[in-house]
């Protein structure tokens, strides 16, 4: 059975935009959108979480980002408590990591933003976490014409620690484990 995102028929220059599935600890689906256009005017993205328990997306976990795009999720804990972290492009009100809290059977609750200043991250695409969930690894696109950064976050104070230029619109990142060949 075809699924759409909540109330809302795509279209070949999509309304929605899903750009990114993650899959959270407790197996649902966290898809981020770009918004109108795949983005063009870097507002209206947002979070619509699917549920395989429930077969359908679950409308009371949607998020809208008014002023923004919203990337790739990363997650930390258990599919009984986890945070979860979104990257939010956003060119009216400033870059930011959004960090929920999730625990079975409550409502998901937001704490405040991760705010990132354009010099050390201007476009977060992908975070990747430390394995203790301390130390957040962000790939930033930069402005698609010169350097992106590679941003390391402390998640715990929340701050930037350091961050490092990488080339021209760096858009991933992978983390192999320790003893890896």
């Amino acid at each position: 059975m075809l699924k759409t995102l909540p109330g809302l028929t795509e279209t070949p220059t999509c309304t929605r935009c899903p750009y990114a599935l993650t899959i959270a600890p407790d197996a649902t689906v966290w898809v981020s959108s770009l918004g109108p256009g795949a983005g063009a005017a870097g507002r209206n993205g947002g979070l619509d979480i699917y549920d395989p328990l429930l077969g359908d997306f679950d409308r009371a976990r949607s998020t809208n980002f008014t002023e923004g795009r919203a990337l790739f999720a990363a997650f930390q804990g258990t599919a009984a408590s986890y945070q979860a972290y979104v990257p939010e492009q956003s060119p009216t009100t400033g870059d930011k990591v959004h960090v929920y809290t999730q625990a079975a059977g409550q409502p998901r609750l937001e704490a405040p933003f991760i705010a990132l200043e354009r010099k050390d991250c201007l476009n977060p695409h992908m975070l990747a976490l430390s394995a203790g969930g301390d130390t957040g690894y962000l790939v930033c696109e930069g402005d698609h014409v010169g350097p992106g950064s590679f941003t390391f976050l402390d998640l715990r104070t929340p701050a930037t620690l350091a961050s490092a230029p990488l080339g021209v619109f760096p858009d991933g990142l992978v983390l192999i484990p320790a003893g890896s060949p």
